[in-house]
């Protein structure tokens, strides 16, 4: 969940995930419904649905029970698209002169609003980019206007449904970024007319751009029966024929008003006359039409792999949810909802933040709490260490209570107690044994005690030092007493004073260099 949240639902025309659009068209006897799965660049189509109006009640309820029996049918989704009718939009082109879709969405209210039969407050105004002119900069953009009481009751037929719209489009702009994605579509004059039940909706497109939409109240009606069965014979032909008389003058005078002196180079025809399975359709109005015709429908749409699907046919009456479905780039950001959508879209930008903050005060709070943990636990760990070093410490250096009660106290009397033991220890060692006798070994070959007639009292062997405590006679056998010790192996000896030297010992410095070479 959290990944969704914040992972974009589109990069572009990319879908990262799989996302499931139900894309909704009502007409005057049933609603139309095709479920579009987008995922990565690929488009299929998953399924499709038709509810027809049952029962004597006025047309909105029929709309809504409709509706209400859509949403038992469709399962999970992510998102619903609803398509209105163009008869009830007023369609405007506009040059602007400056490039970027940003400021054409915010400036396009404005330019428009002159031409409107009403004010703008009462209206929702939205566009679509048909052509741009970089060098000139320049952009040519078709705009829809539309009052709001006619958005407010399609909104109100899903509201009652409870089946929340997220976008409101018009047929024929869909498709028309539908056909355009069509490979191998040339920059020439086509007459793009969606031929539904009740209504065809005629678009104009010149050099790639839509220029003009008309919507005529008349229809193709197509007999409840099998498609197989449904040939183009004399009874079809006679219900089209006036139908193609009408779709031509129209085409002819749109066509003086948009490119004069211009004709059609082919016109395309979509939507319910797809469903004759005859091709004398086409034949038939290539004649009425005097222009050549082809017919698009959602099996050339799967063989030119716009999309692909999972159904084995389609009729042609689901072309407009289709063309909604399949989010062109042309009109992906086209939506008469905008302000709406603008609104969720601000409430998702504020439940994100919230979502960072919950997340951000989360994790402070869990690393502040497995700090203290970790602290406490490493504290309790450290105390007990002190502790046992002290006991230790203690038991092996026999120290007293003033010793023990902090670790560094115990560390210095445990030091200086250990420094005390080595000393002791390194006087009786071997080797300091060795030395000692070797000091009084060399002191004895030095010193003639009959010939200095020394009286020795006390003679103390340290590990650098050798003090003599006695004295002599007289100054002649103190003289004699200093030419005997200096010896090599003790360093130079202070001129001797005193005869009696108990109190005041004579001090001999041993020389180790001299001992060494001596051994």
């Amino acid at each position: 969940m959290i990944v969704s949240l914040f992972l974009p639902k589109r990069l572009g025309s990319y879908y990262p995930l799989a996302h499931r659009i139900v894309s909704i068209e009502i007409t005057k006897q049933s609603v139309h419904a095709t479920v579009i799965v987008l995922k990565g660049r690929s488009r299929t189509i998953e399924n499709v649905l038709t509810e027809r109006f049952q029962g004597a009640e006025r047309f909105d309820e029929q709309v809504v029970v409709a509706l209400k029996n859509l949403k038992m049918k469709l399962g999970s989704y992510h998102e619903i698209y609803g398509i209105i009718p163009s008869s009830y939009a007023i369609f405007k082109e506009l040059t602007l002169p400056f490039i970027g879709a940003k400021k054409v969405k915010i400036v396009i209210p404005f330019e428009v609003e002159p031409q409107l039969p009403f004010n703008l407050a009462d209206g929702v105004v939205d566009g679509i980019i048909i052509g741009t002119n970089e060098e000139a900069q320049k952009t040519n953009v078709l705009v829809t206007a539309m009052k709001r009481d006619s958005i407010a009751r399609y909104e109100k037929y899903f509201e009652d449904a409870e089946l929340p719209l997220n976008k409101l489009s018009i047929g024929i702009l869909e498709l028309y970024s539908l056909y355009e994605t069509i490979p191998g579509q040339a920059n020439a004059t086509i007459a793009l007319v969606e031929m539904g039940t009740f209504e065809t909706t005629i678009g104009l497109i010149t050099n790639g751009q839509l220029k003009y939409v008309r919507t005529l109240q008349k229809g193709i009606h197509i007999p409840k029966v099998n498609h197989q069965e449904n040939v183009f014979d004399k009874q079809m032909q006679e219900q089209v024929s006036s139908l193609f008389d009408e779709i031509k003058l129209t085409t002819d005078i749109a066509l003086q008003k948009v490119a004069p002196g211009s004709s059609l180079s082919k016109i395309v025809l979509t939507g319910a006359v797809t469903d004759i399975q005859d091709q004398g359709v086409k034949e038939h109005a290539t004649r009425s039409l005097a222009c050549p015709t082809e017919l698009l429908d959602p099996k050339k749409l799967i063989q030119e792999q716009v999309v692909s699907s999972k159904i084995p046919a389609i009729s042609g009456i689901y072309m407009p949810s289709i063309a909604a479905g399949c989010a062109s780039e042309k009109t992906e950001s086209f939506n008469l909802l905008q302000e709406k959508e603008q609104e969720k879209e601000n409430k998702q930008v504020t439940y994100q933040l919230y979502t960072i903050g919950a997340l951000a005060i989360t994790l402070l709070a869990t690393f502040t709490g497995y700090s203290f943990l970790r602290t406490r636990a490493l504290k309790k760990s450290y105390k007990a260490s002190e502790l046992e070093a002290i006991d230790e410490l203690k038991r092996q250096f026999k120290l007293r209570a003033t010793q023990t009660q902090r670790l560094d106290i115990a560390n210095k009397a445990a030091q200086a107690e250990l420094r005390k033991q080595e000393s002791a220890w390194k006087r009786i060692s071997a080797e300091n044994r060795y030395a000692y006798v070797t000091y009084l070994a060399e002191l004895t070959k030095c010193i003639n005690m009959q010939e200095s007639q020394l009286q020795l009292d006390t003679l103390i062997i340290k590990d650098d030092t050798i003090k003599i405590y006695g004295s002599v006679p007289g100054y002649q056998q103190l003289t004699r007493l200093q030419d005997q010790l200096e010896c090599p192996i003790f360093k130079k000896v202070q001129k001797l004073q005193a005869f009696n030297f108990k109190s005041e010992p004579i001090t001999l410095v041993i020389n180790p260099e001299a001992i060494n070479e001596h051994a």
